[in-house]
């Protein structure tokens, strides 16, 4: 038979008591107290299943009664229900508010009261039920997740021999620095799991690289440096054990860095399994090195003490090896469910299938762009010119001025700025090729596609135009542009180390002496000085490869005056001096006006039949026609001498000028 309910009645009416329990005693096990005090009491050896509570009481009313029992412990859950004669609407809120889960009016209506009880009681048993289906179901989950630890922990570890078991050792020495330090047993076994996955970002690491004898290259380091990262990302949405995805992705910061992830920011998980991973490390013997004595490793936790190291962990550290504890394994006494096994298995076979390489390809790519970053550009660089044959052509991409974006602007426009060339970049590769942003207002891309040199050239202009038409959208006021250095594998270099150094050349000639255009690193690049004359194929690149058709004051646009110079030079051979001015100015007010005094200057220098215009946000290019070297000198020192006159009126200290002179056609040059 079943056991029949316990309720407890509290009032302190004699007449309520006695009517209350001849409605309820035929139905359930009844006990009465005609106080709240008295009820407390009762509470405190027994747990009935339901209370009944008079509202108006003498001295203990029935919402300091709930209040308390509310706070009693194992008593909170215990349903309340009032029982009053006239209820306010303001009396019925705060019982609510205190836990209340009904009220009932007196006098009692007997099958309305049985009803209400009976109903409320059935919830509550239902309550109840749901619970502890849950604590089982939790129960299976927990049995589940040290299942999939272990096994994720053993696919890691096996994907080098000289990391088997690591993780469990890691994790067995972390569980003993936690206990060392205080932690409690349900927190150090937490901490157990997380350092069973600190290395779990290896599942996408190349097993070329893990189980390399040798050391490794700079680039495979690099590469293998983002395992934490990945890690960190694959467990950010699993919530089970506290701390889980920072304790990974942090595990390889160091004590004594600069920046938020240093010191006591590092969480402190992290900080224990640095420690822990040293340990086993250096107790792990590999190819061509014995593993440490317990003296030599003392001494190297000592060097690291503050270091790369938290202080107190290594003090910890010394003390455990000193003690002679040497990790083993711990926690493999849990029972495993075959079913609650399957299920982990079928989970762990979507996270390797699924999971892995999107991780992999996340932590791979740049965040603002979407782009991916130099540690994949060189692997895949590497990777393809690796094969006999395969020819390539590494663009070096830098955006001109963007600083100054950034400063007059704003960083959101210098974002969307960065969002529209790696947009154009994206547009303009094909098939195999590759881009990635460098940092910053850098990129890299690696074609592939391009049959020849005027691929590549067409696009470079393609990039550039792109990324122009991109920017007329964003915000007109923007005045920069693209410049790009150019390296070819058949020539320059055979892998991406040396091409990236020749492409990083042929990229500061451009800066140097053509923003907004290219340059390939093979190209002639003889540098004019001041004075100094240059190929009529080095000038006619610099100045035929300007995109746009930017207008000066008073002059042509500059395509018109391209298109003029080769139409000029090619049916008349005359020669052309072509000058370069470039100033130099503190701010950008400051540069304006100045260009405003060099406009002026040109002007009154000029001939009828000489073109000018503004080539550049630093820089002024004046074409003089038919005239020799000697007079293009002439004519520059009389623009610079009437330039530097007025601004000296002005007092602009901090503006300077500088120029070049090209010759076209000149047979001497």
């Amino acid at each position: 038979m079943e056991k029949r309910k316990l309720i407890l009645i509290i009032d302190d009416s004699a007449t309520t008591l006695k009517s209350a329990g001849d409605v309820l005693k035929n139905h359930y096990e009844l006990a009465m107290a005609s106080s709240g005090e008295k009820g407390i009491d009762y509470l405190k050896k027994h747990d009935p299943d339901l209370i009944l509570l008079d509202v108006i009481m003498p001295g203990m009313d029935g919402f300091e009664t709930i209040r308390k029992i509310k706070a009693m412990k194992g008593k909170s859950d215990i349903p309340v229900i009032f029982l009053t004669g006239d209820l306010a609407i303001e009396s019925e809120s705060l019982g609510f508010k205190l836990g209340a889960v009904d009220y009932i009016t007196k006098p009692f209506d007997s099958d309305a009261m049985l009803y209400r009880i009976e109903k409320i009681l059935e919830f509550e048993a239902l309550k109840k039920s749901l619970e502890e289906q849950v604590k089982i179901k939790t129960e299976q989950l927990e049995k589940m997740t040290i299942h999939v630890f272990k096994t994720l922990s053993k696919i890691v570890d096996n994907k080098s021999v000289y990391t088997l078991g690591h993780s469990q050792r890691v994790a067995a020495y972390a569980n003993k620095l936690a206990k060392a330090i205080n932690w409690s047993e349900q927190d150090s076994t937490g901490l157990y799991y997380i350092a069973l996955l600190h290395d779990i970002g290896k599942i996408g690491i190349s097993e070329n690289i893990l189980s390399k004898s040798g050391p490794l290259t700079p680039e495979e380091q690099a590469i293998l440096d983002t395992h934490a990262a990945i890690g960190g990302e694959l467990l950010k949405d699993f919530t089970l054990i506290k701390n889980l995805a920072d304790g990974v992705r942090y595990h390889h910061c160091r004590y004594d860095n600069n920046g938020e992830t240093s010191g006591a920011n590092i969480p402190i998980e992290a900080r224990i399994i640095a420690v822990a991973d040293y340990i086993d490390l250096a107790r792990t013997p590999k190819e061509g090195r014995e593993p440490c004595t317990d003296e030599e490793l003392i001494e190297k936790l000592k060097n690291e003490r503050g270091g790369q190291f938290d202080p107190v962990l290594v003090d910890v550290a010394i003390d455990m090896i000193r003690s002679g504890y040497v990790a083993s394994k711990i926690n493999d006494d849990v029972e495993e469910d075959m079913d609650v096994v399957d299920f982990s298995n079928a989970i762990l076979e979507r996270v390797l299938t699924e999971y892995t390489e999107e991780m992999k390809t996340k932590a791979q790519k740049d965040a603002l762009t979407g782009l991916w970053n130099r540690q994949y550009m060189a692997q895949t660089v590497n990777s393809f010119l690796s094969v006999n044959g395969a020819n390539g052509a590494l663009l070096m991409i830098d955006m001109d001025n963007f600083k100054n974006i950034n400063d007059v602007f704003g960083h959101i426009a210098g974002d969307d700025t960065l969002l529209a060339l790696s947009e154009s970049l994206s547009e303009n590769i094909r098939g195999d090729d590759v881009v990635c942003r460098l940092g910053g207002d850098e990129f890299v891309a690696f074609i592939v596609s391009a049959k020849s040199r005027s691929d590549i050239e067409n696009i470079c202009k393609r990039i550039s135009e792109g990324f122009l038409n991109r920017l007329e959208k964003i915000d007109p006021r923007i005045q920069t542009s693209v410049s790009i250095g150019v390296a070819l594998s058949r020539t320059d270099g055979h892998n991406f180390e040396s091409l990236y150094s020749k492409a990083d050349k042929a990229l500061y000639f451009v800066k140097q002496n053509a923003k907004g255009s290219y340059h390939f690193y093979s190209e002639p690049s003889k540098s004019a000085g001041k004075g100094g004359s240059e190929s009529s194929e080095s000038v006619l690149y610099k100045i035929l490869n300007v995109h746009g058709d930017n207008q000066s004051p008073g002059g042509p646009g500059l395509s018109r005056i391209i298109n003029f110079v080769e139409q000029y030079t090619l049916h008349s051979q005359q020669k052309v001096q072509v000058v370069l001015f470039t100033l130099e100015a503190g701010t950008e007010l400051s540069l304006n006006a100045a260009f405003d005094t060099l406009h002026s200057a040109v002007c009154s220098n000029l001939r009828r039949g000489d073109v000018f215009a503004r080539y550049s946000d630093t820089q002024y290019i004046v074409m003089l026609m038919n005239v020799e070297a000697d007079i293009g000198h002439k004519v520059a020192t009389r623009i610079e001498n009437r330039f530097s006159s007025e601004i000296k009126l002005k007092n602009s200290s901090d503006v300077k000028l500088n120029y070049e002179v090209f010759s076209i056609n000149d047979d001497n040059a």
